[in-house]
């Protein structure tokens, strides 16, 4: 059996979206009821991303990757697919992630807000070497960002896409993802101005072909 992973996905919502109240709300929440009824679910925490408003960031803990797979090849699933379909106004983009347990999403998620970082490789990349620039930077960086709320981290089991890796052809890009834990979006630009910073950000430009960064408000889901 293999590993727990994350499942994260990035789903754009209709325009003027609201997830609180109403028959959205009733939607979303029967999506997210749907997941945590599946074998293998663990847990599930959703927010919005700050920088792109109408669009979701959902990331779902399973016990291995077996499990979520099966959900998506079972007979529920075209159902579940289209029940959720009004509130979507594009495909959504789904990926796995390997956290380790002993950096567990749990920490920065429950956070106020959470830095992610996605990380993009070409094939060469050495993954033990960028672990250990990333055990480094995670030493290093929460011992002087006395702000940080937790750290997780792990490799992206599917090849992606960005265009500055093989030209941007589908799915050459190796991808890495971590999740930092603040108090606020303004908590994280305020370390990005000072000198600790600068002396432990080098860790994670070493050797990445392109870096993107939002912000997620998450939410944990629990079961009415």
């Amino acid at each position: 059996m293999s590993d727990p992973v994350v499942e994260v996905a990035y789903l754009p919502m209709v325009a003027g979206i609201n997830l609180e109240k109403g028959e959205q709300a009733t939607i979303w929440s029967d999506t997210l009821t749907t997941i945590a009824a599946q074998p293998g679910f663990i847990a599930q925490y959703w927010g919005f991303k700050i920088e792109e408003p109408e669009t979701v960031q959902l990331n779902v803990e399973w016990d291995n990757i077996e499990s979520h797979l099966n959900f998506t090849q079972s007979p529920a699933y075209g159902p579940f697919l289209e029940h959720l379909t009004p509130l979507l106004s594009a495909r959504p983009h789904l990926f796995h992630v390997g956290i380790s347990p002993s950096t567990p999403l749990s920490g920065p998620v429950s956070a106020p807000v959470t830095e992610c970082i996605s990380i993009f490789f070409d094939s060469s990349i050495s993954r033990s070497a960028y672990n250990a620039n990333i055990d480094k930077f995670r030493e290093e960086g929460t011992a002087k960002a006395k702000d940080v709320i937790g750290m997780a981290n792990g490799w992206v089991v599917e090849g992606q896409t960005h265009e500055k890796v093989e030209e941007g052809e589908e799915g050459k890009a190796v991808q890495y993802t971590a999740l930092i834990g603040w108090p606020s979006v303004e908590a994280h630009m305020e370390f990005r101005k000072t000198e600790e910073f600068s002396n432990v950000i080098g860790y994670l430009r070493d050797g990445p072909k392109g870096l993107k960064v939002h912000h997620v408000a998450f939410k944990k889901y629990v079961k009415a």
